[in-house]
């Protein structure tokens, strides 16, 4: 069966894309850019469940994968009444379509772009699908708009939810040294923790699975080595969600997980790097990679 695209449609109420390839199928949100689906055309769960819900979830919210820019974390006050939202506008403004998804010999591409009013930028996102692998390139290019120069966090979103996220699920990745985001200033990296381990009231806590205690729920540790990645497998369905990017483009890895709605588990992994975009100019952010497979992926050991 030859792979094929759709270009904008409605699904399930909702402007996206779809890129639909032999092996897999990926689905961006318009109202907001996410990534919502990635699944094996044999396998149709879909790790990238999650969805923004608060006391009214917004036309256009966060979902499954999405982009915190230009911001990761709350706003100010200040910045909160004059309408800057949680984790940057990126997520929370209409995205459009450049160009639709095509197909070459080996890939399907499409390529969205989303203007950020308050922030000033404008953000471009390539993604490619390989047509006979569960495989995804994905890059990023954000341009100042105004005339002044400007310091910025740019983090990659992806959020795991149920049916695919169970209490069989287990996190790992090539993380090193990190601290718990909870712990007090002027020292916030003491005391030190090293992956997998967090610390509740001084005790060890083993971040690999979710349970029914989601504490520490953030904590942050560097990538050492000249790629970061992080992976997701619940041996039970058979799959593993996976993420591969260079540490020099994202030297962090956080791990937010949260138990404290039933219907709504998650585990968050996000990758951050705070940078300056001088007037008028724009950043381009190399390629990362998200695979979905049945298979276990080799991986550089960890140091």
């Amino acid at each position: 069966m030859a792979a094929f695209a759709h270009s904008e449609i409605i699904l399930n109420g909702r402007p996206s894309i779809v890129l639909d390839g032999k092996v897999a199928e990926v689905v961006v949100d318009l109202g907001g850019g996410s990534i919502v689906r990635f699944r094996l055309k044999d396998q149709q769960l879909n790790p990238l469940t999650w969805t923004w819900a608060g006391k009214e979830t917004p036309a256009v919210h966060p979902m499954g994968h999405f982009l915190c820019l230009d911001r990761w974390g709350a706003p100010s006050d200040a910045e909160s009444k004059n309408g800057m939202p949680f984790h940057g506008e990126a997520a929370w403004v209409p995205w459009k379509v450049l160009h639709e998804p095509s197909g070459t010999d080996d890939a399907i591409q499409a390529e969205v772009a989303a203007t950020l009013p308050m922030a000033g930028f404008e953000v471009k996102r390539r993604i490619r699908l390989l047509k006979d692998v569960a495989l995804i390139a994905v890059s990023e290019s954000v341009t100042n708009k105004t005339k002044l120069g400007r310091v910025y966090n740019m983090v990659q979103h992806p959020t795991i939810a149920p049916p695919f996220l169970d209490d069989s699920t287990l996190v790992d990745a090539n993380a090193r040294k990190g601290f718990l985001q909870s712990s007090p200033l002027p020292n916030p990296e003491e005391p030190a923790v090293y992956w997998p381990q967090g610390l509740k009231d001084g005790q060890p806590v083993n971040l690999r699975r979710l349970t029914d205690d989601h504490e520490p729920d953030v904590v942050s540790f560097t990538i050492d080595d000249e790629y970061g990645w992080t992976t997701a497998s619940t041996a039970g369905k058979g799959l593993l969600i996976g993420y591969m990017w260079k540490s020099c483009d994202y030297p962090w890895l956080d791990v937010w997980r949260d138990a404290k709605t039933a219907s709504q588990p998650r585990v968050v992994w996000s990758s951050a790097r705070p940078a300056y975009i001088s007037p008028r100019e724009s950043w381009w952010r190399k390629e990362r990679y998200l695979a979905a497979g049945c298979t276990p992926i080799s991986m550089p050991a960890r140091r």
